[in-house]
């Protein structure tokens, strides 16, 4: 074949159309203008478009949600100012997180499908389960206000997630996070002891861990941000920054646990730098009334039943609770009872809204509490000097401002499920 017969067939053979292997779209070599496709968008971008959507504000009742969904009894949450040794270190990039950083403890421990929700911050595997308040996975990352890198340590696991791609290489290429095994990566604790220092005793009472292999419950670490960066500018280098979201959280304490069936105790707490011992910031312990109270046990029996039955039959489920909240403070203690008096509509509702229901995956659940007596100190006029202001709740108080005029003056709380 002479030579111009040989450019002739390779000009043929560059405007012939090639089969693309993953779409079998057919296009010239030459023309990119049939490149056509959905394109996932940036990790760093999705989270800073939640952050829009979930205020600072919302993180501790995001992971009392959490914690309330796991079936745990407690959760704890504790701010330490320390700062723990940089020597020894996993990746020497890791050395901005070793500084300040709130703690949240639950006694309930990360399930499969816990570690596979965290791992898809943009879905919710709580979405069609009718019993779960919260949507684990996307309410979490509320945590990306104030941190860049969390980690969760449970069962036989220590993870990091990093949304910056910038920390742990594996396979060659950059992870978004990295898992270890409490049990069969001991080398790599002993080799790196400054590392993993702040997972060792952080509770009182609360043992386990890296140093036994196991962890009876889930801890979560969220180092503090301390530089503005591409996910958020806003820092918390001073203690007042972060204290602030722990003294909010605070003047809803008392009451935080009204409508929810698992926790029965909450616990704030803050260690300065130079204490080893953390200091109380609030405690609030609920106690139910034996002779008004079923068991925990077949208050969530009958609830499951509800919503399990195939024959899509459903009886109203009614109940009524008194309770018992004792709240202390590092100046003060006091105690209030509530009558709590619960409804679940059953088939008595109307075709149309069980129907809505159904398809939002929502339970028709509502809920009222009304405080019957207080410890609380009086006036002269025998009234009561912090007088409760009827409030809306979705599981947990909303935000200040939804109250009801119908209830203010009777001092009602309302649950508004879902």
């Amino acid at each position: 074949m002479q030579e111009g017969e040989v450019q002739g067939q390779k000009r043929k053979a560059q405007e012939v159309p090639l089969k693309d292997e993953r779409d079998g779209v057919k296009a010239k070599r030459e023309d990119n203008d049939n490149d056509f496709g959905i394109s996932v968008p940036p990790l760093l971008d999705y989270l800073r478009t939640i952050l829009t959507e979930y205020s600072d504000g919302q993180i501790i009742k995001e992971l009392v949600q959490n914690a309330e969904d796991a079936g745990a009894d407690t959760v704890k949450f504790l701010y330490d100012v320390r700062h723990h040794g940089t020597e020894t270190l996993y990746r020497d990039s890791l050395k901005p997180y070793q500084g300040p950083a709130l703690y949240s403890f639950n006694n309930a421990k990360f399930k499969k499908a816990d570690w596979d929700g965290i791992q898809k911050p943009a879905c919710s595997n709580k979405k069609t389960d009718l019993l779960k308040i919260g949507r684990f996975g996307i309410g979490f990352n509320s945590v990306y206000h104030i941190t860049d890198l969390p980690s969760i340590m449970s069962d036989r696991k220590l993870a990091f997630i990093d949304p910056f791609e910038e920390h742990f290489l594996e396979g060659g290429r950059v992870r978004t996070g990295k898992q270890f095994c409490l049990r069969s990566d001991s080398d790599i604790f002993s080799k790196n002891e400054d590392q993993f220092q702040p997972y060792h005793n952080i509770f009182p009472g609360v043992t386990g861990g890296i140093s036994t292999g196991y962890f009876d419950g889930t801890l979560f670490r969220f180092p503090l941000r301390h530089d503005a960066n591409k996910l958020s500018d806003k820092t918390y280098n001073d203690e007042g920054t972060l204290s602030e979201l722990l003294q909010a959280f605070r003047a809803d304490a008392d009451v935080a646990m009204l409508f929810l069936r698992s926790l029965n105790n909450i616990e704030v707490l803050k260690r300065p730098s130079d204490l080893q011992e953390p200091s109380l910031v609030v405690r609030v312990r609920r106690e139910h009334d034996p002779e008004t109270h079923p068991q925990g046990k077949e208050i969530s029996s009958r609830l499951e039943t509800y919503c399990s039955d195939a024959s899509g039959r459903r009886e109203p489920i009614k109940l009524i609770d008194c309770v018992t909240f004792t709240t202390e403070t590092p100046t003060a203690s006091k105690a209030q009872r509530w009558i709590v008096s619960h409804h679940i509509a059953g088939d008595s509702m109307s075709p149309e809204l069980s129907d809505l229901a159904k398809k939002q995956s929502h339970l028709p659940w509502a809920a009222v509490a009304v405080p019957v007596s207080s410890s609380e100190p009086r006036n002269v006029a025998g009234e009561a000097e912090n007088n409760n202001i009827g409030r809306v709740f979705c599981f947990l108080p909303l935000p200040p401002g939804g109250e009801l005029d119908g209830f203010t003056s009777s001092c009602a709380w309302i649950l508004c499920c879902q």
